[in-house]
């Protein structure tokens, strides 16, 4: 067995790549050889500049990227396709949506200090993890790059890593072909600057920087007849109401979990606002998930047990404590959100839920739990077909009668997919 570390470049290659300057897309093409790889992710230099063309030298001169994405608010859509099937394997749309919701569900705040976020802060404090320019310490003698490395939140590449690796090999995939496409740059960044100055975002050599092994035994490098793997597939809606029912048809075979994500339509593409964060639900009463017309996977309301509302915790040895849920819910529509994400029973620690140890920190140091979810199968793994009925859902709450209506709706469904290769052809089943 020999361990190799790859550098591999855009097939179209530019000199910067912008959204703004007419040059969203980059793709990256991982060739047909057998080998297995174990690791990968994004790597490049993130500049800002005016609507002149000129990079920012002014270290007053702040402007933030999301906290919990920094880097990954980069990408809008990011699809993967498969050179043996001449086939596309994975599409995801609002990347950065997903990312936001898949970095406060499984990491701790602690996390975010570390290393997740230090590629965009001079140092580890929280308040600067936001900033690419924040303060006179901020990078200024590398012309304000930022040197990033992000995590790709796609459900094929991340599934096929926790089973050993992604094989390249003529058995399976023949080679991947991987397309990142940008935000705009009004997605990306907010802040006053940003805004006064209709900033530009640039990515500048832009690298998949990962290893790889060849040599081992057919089963351990992964090139079995059968490959079992997960993809994302998200949809887009808006809520105008405060009992909003919505009805997606999915076309799947095996869906495992799906959850939703809100963010004020007003807010999703503006310099003047955060277009990653992820607000609580506001007075949620209940939420209903339905199929094919009839309640499932609970046969009963999801209701806010405790309610979102500000009330008192008694914690000893301390006095007893008045905290405001509707920053932290902890009550069952949180729990159901989480699970999306991950079986209930297989949570290490809740990232995500109510920290009673944070209850006096700043809202910005507040564990994050912002959405509605649910898992179809906690058990088998097989997943629940969606083929010819749609995914219906039913939010009780006020998220569509305030002043910042319409609500955006951002849902992901994870899929089990099956891929079997045979002498002559390979059958992908969705």
């Amino acid at each position: 067995m020999s361990k190799t570390f790859f550098d591999i470049a855009p097939t179209n290659n530019s000199s910067y790549f912008s959204w703004t300057s007419g040059v969203p897309q980059m793709i990256f093409n991982l060739s047909n050889t057998s080998a297995l790889i174990t690791k990968m992710k994004l790597h490049g230099e993130i500049v800002v500049v005016d609507n002149a063309g000129l990079v920012i030298n002014n270290p007053l001169n702040t402007f933030q990227q999301n906290n919990r994405t920094g880097a990954s608010s980069c990408l809008q859509m990011l699809t993967v396709s498969s050179n043996k099937l001449n086939q596309q394997l994975e599409q995801v749309r609002q990347m950065h949506r997903l990312s936001v919701s898949l970095n406060c569900a499984m990491n701790s705040n602690e996390d975010f200090v570390t290393h997740l976020s230090h590629e965009l802060a001079p140092n580890n404090d929280r308040a600067q993890s936001r900033m690419i320019t924040a303060g006179a310490t901020a990078l200024t003698l590398q012309e304000h790059r930022c040197h990033f490395s992000c995590e790709l939140n796609s459900g094929i590449l991340q599934s096929l890593f926790a089973q050993g690796g992604v094989y390249l090999g003529e058995e399976l995939f023949g080679g991947l072909v991987l397309t990142m496409e940008l935000n705009n740059s009004k997605t990306q960044l907010f802040g006053a600057q940003a805004l006064a100055g209709d900033y530009e975002v640039r990515i500048y050599n832009p690298r998949l920087r990962g290893s790889y092994v060849r040599g081992l035994p057919p089963a351990m490098m992964g090139a079995s007849s059968v490959k079992q793997f997960y993809t994302w597939s998200n949809f887009y809606n808006v809520v105008n109401s405060n009992a909003e029912q919505v009805n997606i048809n999915l076309g799947l075979s095996s869906v495992i979990s799906t959850f939703t994500n809100i963010n004020q339509t007003s807010r999703t593409n503006t310099y003047a606002n955060d277009s990653g964060r992820t607000p609580n639900l506001i007075g949620e009463q209940k939420v209903i998930y339905s199929k094919a017309g009839r309640r499932h996977p609970y046969q009963y309301p999801v209701e806010s047990t405790p309610p979102s509302a500000q009330g008192t915790l008694d914690v000893p040895p301390v006095a007893p404590l008045t905290v405001s849920f509707d920053r932290t819910p902890c009550n069952q529509i949180c729990r159901d959100f989480t699970s999306a994400f991950e079986k209930y029973v297989d949570r290490e620690r809740e990232a995500c839920l109510v920290d009673y140890n944070h209850q006096a920190d700043p809202t910005d140091r507040q564990p994050r739990c912002a959405g509605i979810g649910c898992r179809y199968d906690a058990l088998s793994g097989q997943g629940e077909t969606f083929q010819n009925v749609s995914l219906e859902f039913t939010i009780d709450s006020e998220l569509g009668v305030a002043a910042s209506t319409p609500m955006a709706l951002y849902t992901f469904v994870l899929n089990r997919n099956m891929l079997v290769a045979g002498q002559n052809q390979v059958g992908l089943t969705r």
